[in-house]
């Protein structure tokens, strides 16, 4: 009983890692498409190449971390993982980078 509690803490803190991973990557995403404004297409296959990423990093993190099985919890903690990057690390590193975007737009170097 004490390997199988071992293992399922070690499939919770994965999913929950990824789903930090996830905001990250959406924040770059963002940042990615308000410094290099392209037009409509290029947005869509930016918006869609991404949603194919988080689709396929959710499910090899999923059958990676609980050998092929899959669980709606892990997808619940993913969510938390997410929630906890937007609230937190996310919110200082968002406007971290609206003051580099800022710097790049007016040309302000310092």
């Amino acid at each position: 009983m004490l390997f199988v509690t071992l293992h399922q803490g070690r499939i919770v803190w994965a999913a929950f890692f990824c789903g930090i991973l996830l905001g990250g990557a959406y924040d770059m995403l963002t940042a990615v498409r308000i410094a290099f404004r392209r037009g409509v297409l290029v947005t869509i296959l930016a918006d869609l190449l991404m949603g194919a990423a988080t689709a396929a990093a959710t499910l090899w993190t999923l059958y990676r971390a609980n050998e092929g099985e899959l669980r709606l919890i892990l997808l619940v903690v993913i969510g938390i993982g997410l929630l906890v990057y937007r609230i937190g690390v996310g919110r200082l590193l968002r406007g971290a980078w609206r003051r580099v975007l800022h710097r790049r737009r007016t040309g302000d170097g310092g």
